[in-house]
């Protein structure tokens, strides 16, 4: 499904890093999100990955740290006291 705003190369790479995020409490790398998104490269990654932060989709602590993004809209618990790994939710989600 495509979002409000959104290409629709956007919204698919948009919809693999939520599904990433979702399947594995953590974000993907640049090099996992061209995959998935069958790009032929990373810049190709960080192009999609730097639209989607700049139309607000997703948050980035930093481009240049790896596996810092977040989804705009989720809430995030973490489930260790250290913050390795937390949980991933639509805000207002009660589960």
């Amino acid at each position: 499904m495509q979002k409000k705003g959104l290409t629709k190369k956007e919204s698919e790479v948009y919809e693999n890093i939520r599904q990433y995020i979702l399947t594995n409490q953590y974000p993907p790398s640049i090099q996992e999100i061209a995959d998935m998104s069958e790009l032929k490269s990373k810049s190709s990654a960080y192009f999609y990955v730097r639209s989607l932060i700049d139309k607000n989709y997703l948050e980035c602590g930093s481009l240049n740290s790896p596996r810092t993004l977040r989804l705009v809209g989720y809430k995030c618990e973490f489930v260790k006291e250290d913050g390795e790994f937390c949980s991933y939710g639509e805000k207002g989600d009660t589960k």
